[in-house]
């Protein structure tokens, strides 16, 4: 941990020799007897890292000289998050307070922590798990006060701390739910009551230390792990109790990482500054989950590598991702290696070059490949140096990690690329195609997908071809078919056929108008909620989120759909002219115009697969596309019986104003995603069935209970007063301090309902039955030798006592002869009150047949029964 980089750079050294100055001037008591250059540089067997006293300063240490060297180099930090004592290292590098201050909060803190505890040993232990289910276990009855969630490192990641009893019992928990679950190796429960004792002492020797605050004067901002992402600012908490905070409170890790995110991102890189990069799976979960990609990471120490290869790894790493004057690798050798002499690399030829003959020889293809003018498209991809004047192509490599929107649009759980991808791939290529030429319309027509193109996951990367061929130009005008081919399987020589279609791009100054304005708005049409219309979608197996779920101020009648759909915010260097979920996003409001959402005229998943044709006015579209900007939507079905199978409907985008046709979409045809099966056929015909108009539990009633009926339940009555007594007199009162709370309150039951019937107050127990002996209850047993009720009673009252002192386990004789599950089945009224709930409920669903039935229990098959 830092041993190399401070026996290799006197830089390091004086750092570190600097932070046990100060520790060195604390008060006389305060001081400690070891210092942080000795414990570095240790070795294994005479190592004190294990001990909070000695690992609290020296991680923060290290901290603070890594923070150091990044900034002398020239790597300034915009945003700092830290993890529990690590916030120590991030005020610093906010500028917030200076190197002595952060090395006194640092070993107060491990100081202190031996005082921590309570009369329980504590425990932590890391859980797969989020934070919300997290913290539901720890405030339940069952762990409250005894187990809490000390950080939320991700949303799928958490670590509790507290009794190391209820740890464990919490492990179980998690291991039955096949949930990751493994204890720390500490010996203190960090973030938890367990820290309650150092705190006080803590605050009071920061007070005493005198720490002292600055304005910053960098502009790195500090996001706070310990108030959940504040943005922290010089103020007197920072004097002592945030410390205190720091060490007792939750830390909310990837709250924090979010929050700087939110205001301060997006960012370029990460940098975990510590001993090893232990957050680096954590961290870079949230930071998917908020980019929908990954970022990249690095560290400059790893733990089993050399400290300063992987200083200069890290710092390559860096240099790799921004410009290269953003690191000094001069200044990084004269701090760490000033002592160093810079030795002369011998060997080199000492000859002058000839220039003056001309060895090069380049291909045609190489020579076009190299000076090509055209730039990687992020849909075409680039551009083959075929020289064919009547053929254009491009070669791609699609991966969902590097098209983010991808994602949004998925089909049974699975990313499908979109039809609007196609199309949005097509219009690109006819941009390419006129130049620099100004562009007024450009026309998709006869477009047709042939099959879908999956990807499995993030990183799946297909191969993908798009041609333009049969090129004509005429009078600055262009034609051209166009084919989409793939290579959809890895194993494959060949690639597939999935789009084809023919494109026209109409050249000359754009007018106004180019295609119909908008006509005046349907009357009568019906508001559609837009949440019930995306639920509705994907209870049918559409996966749209994202710029995919962008309908909104959604209308419809029969036929008829309107709604806006809100322009996708691009990255500067990828601009399409129609983004794929503007333009599939429109597609959607065919559903809109066909089906009210679960009308049951929706029974499956429908895809286009055919498009009459498109016009796009261009320039328009470049107006209007705007991240964020409100663009109207109409759609209409159309009448044709060659369609039966599918859906045939209109789509026209509006421009900003509302009134100008930016795109109009001909034709487009719908069909199931998978074929059709008795599933999804509209159910035709009927029955009428009479019912009860309310609900009514006497009609319900089938019989009741008979004479014999009523002797069994007093025989029960009469067993279990006996085996009352017998309970009570088998165990006395100063026998009875070491059984269980509940078993005592047993006890006060059964005593109370004997004083009742003493004085013939208990209407279900006679007086005289308290004179009952064996003889008595023996021959009842003999009358009933086949009623699993006497056998339930007679098993239970027998074991009791025994179960009582912890001899027995009175389920174990419950289980014997399955007679616990014979009770369940055929005891007294079991059967009549289920058949009497069954046809209550029967009544219930005649009349309200569509409600919603909620079971409130565990593991009771209440549903069979319904």
């Amino acid at each position: 941990m830092g041993r190399q980089l401070i026996s290799k750079s006197q830089y390091a050294w004086d750092f570190i020799a600097g932070l046990d100055h100060v520790l060195q001037s604390l008060p006389e008591p305060d001081r400690p007897g070891w210092s942080i250059l000795d414990e570095l540089e240790a070795d294994s067997s005479n190592s004190r890292l294990d001990e909070a006293l000695i690992s609290q300063p020296l991680c923060t240490a290290i901290q603070l000289l890594l923070v150091e060297l990044l900034y002398n180099v020239g790597i300034k930090f915009k945003a700092v998050v830290g993890h529990s004592s690590g916030e120590i290292a991030a005020a610093y590098a906010a500028g917030i307070i200076s190197r002595d201050a952060a090395i006194k909060v640092a070993f107060y803190r491990g100081h202190f922590t031996s005082l921590a505890g309570t009369d329980q040993p504590g425990a932590m232990m890391a859980v797969g798990t989020s934070y919300e289910d997290a913290k539901d276990l720890c405030d339940s009855e069952m762990f409250e006060g005894r187990l809490c969630v000390a950080a939320c490192n991700s949303s799928s990641s958490v670590t509790l701390s507290g009794d190391a009893d209820a740890i464990s019992h919490a492990k179980v928990i998690f291991e039955d739910e096949k949930k990751f679950a493994r204890l720390l190796k500490v010996d203190k429960a960090y973030h938890s009551h367990h820290m309650f004792p150092c705190s006080s002492p803590y605050v009071e020797a920061l007070h005493s230390s005198q720490i002292q605050l600055h304005e910053p004067e960098n502009e790195c901002a500090w996001f706070s792990s310990t108030f959940q992402g504040r943005r922290m600012q010089a103020c007197d908490e920072l004097l002592g109790t945030y410390w205190k905070d720091n060490m007792v409170k939750p830390v909310l890790f990837s709250q924090a990482i979010a929050a700087a995110t939110e205001h301060e991102g997006p960012f370029n890189l990460a940098i975990e500054i510590g001993p090893h990069p232990a957050l680096k799976g954590p961290a870079l979960q949230t930071l998917q989950d908020i980019y929908g990609s990954g970022l990249p990471y690095t560290s400059p120490l790893s733990r089993g590598s050399d400290d300063v290869t992987a200083l200069a790894n890290s710092l390559g790493f860096i240099w790799t991702h921004f410009a290269p004057s953003l690191v000094d690798f001069n200044r990084y050798d004269n701090i760490l290696f000033a002592n160093e002499d810079r030795q002369l690399l011998k060997g080199l030829p000492t000859y002058t070059w000839d220039h003056d003959r001309v060895y090069w020889h380049e291909s045609r293809i190489s020579r076009a490949h190299r000076l090509r003018s055209t730039v990687h498209h992020p849909l075409l991809g680039t551009r083959l140096p075929d020289g064919i004047k009547e053929e254009i192509r491009w070669r791609n490599l699609l991966k969902p990690s590097e098209l983010s929107w991808i994602h949004g649009h998925q089909l049974q759980g699975q990313m499908v690329f979109p039809a609007a991808g196609y199309i949005s791939t097509a219009i690109e290529a006819a941009l390419s195609l006129a130049g620099n030429l100004p562009t007024a319309i450009i026309e998709v027509s006869n477009f047709v997908i042939g099959r879908p193109l999956t990807f499995d996951d993030n990183e799946s990367g297909i191969e993908t071809l798009f041609t333009l061929f049969n090129i004509s130009r005429e009078e600055g005008n262009f034609s051209a078919s166009f084919s989409y081919h793939a290579c959809t399987n890895q194993e494959a020589d060949t690639l597939s056929s999935l789009a084809t279609g023919t494109i026209l791009v109409t050249t000359g100054d754009s007018r106004s108008n180019l295609l119909p304005a908008r006509g005046p708005e349907r009357p009568n049409m019906i508001p559609v909620p837009t949440d019930q219309f995306y639920q509705s979608l994907d209870d049918l197996g559409y996966g749209y989120s994202g710029d995919f779920r962008s309908l909104g101020s959604m209308k419809r009648k029969l036929d008829i759909g309107s709604a806006t759909v809100t322009a996708p915010s691009q990255e500067p260097h990828e601009v399409l002219l129609v983004h794929p979920a503007l333009l599939d996003a429109a597609f959607q409001s065919i559903f809109l115009a066909y089906w009210w959402p679960n009308d049951g005229s929706l029974e499956q998943l429908y895809v286009p697969t055919r498009i009459k044709n498109i016009r796009i006015d261009v320039s328009l579209c470049q107006e209007s596309m705007a991240p964020g900007t409100l663009l109207p939507v109409d759609s209409h079905i159309t009448e044709n019986p060659l369609t039966s199978s599918g859906i045939l409907g209109d789509v026209d985008i509006f421009g900003a104003d509302e009134r100008s046709m930016a795109i109009q979409v001909e034709g487009v045809t719908v069909v199931p995603f998978s074929e059709g099966g008795p599933q999804y056929d509209r159910q035709m015909l009927s029955e009428h069935i009479w019912g009860p108009a309310f609900p009514d539990a006497e009609l319900a009633t089938t019989r009741r209970a008979t004479t014999e009926d009523y002797e069994l339940a007093w025989c029960l009555e009469r067993i279990s007063a006996y085996y009352m007594q017998k309970i009570v007199s088998g165990i006395k009162p100063e026998d009875r301090n070491g059984i269980e709370w509940h078993h005592k309150a047993l006890f006060e039951f059964f005593e109370s309902i004997l004083a009742q019937t003493r004085k013939g107050r208990q209407p279900y127990i006679r007086k005289e039955w308290l004179n009952d002996t064996w003889e008595d209850i023996s021959a009842i047993l003999d009358r009933y030798p086949d009623s699993i009720e006497i056998k339930l009673n007679h098993t239970v009252g027998q074991n009791l006592v025994s179960a009582i002192r912890g001899e027995t386990n009175i389920l174990q004789h419950l289980l014997e002869d399955n007679l616990l599950n014979r009770y369940y089945m055929d005891a007294l009224g079991i059967r009549e009150n289920t058949e009497f709930l069954a046809k209550t409920v029967s009544h219930v669903a005649h009349r309200y047949p569509h409600m919603d039935i909620l079971e409130i229990g565990m593991e009771f098959k209440t549903d069979s029964l319904i």
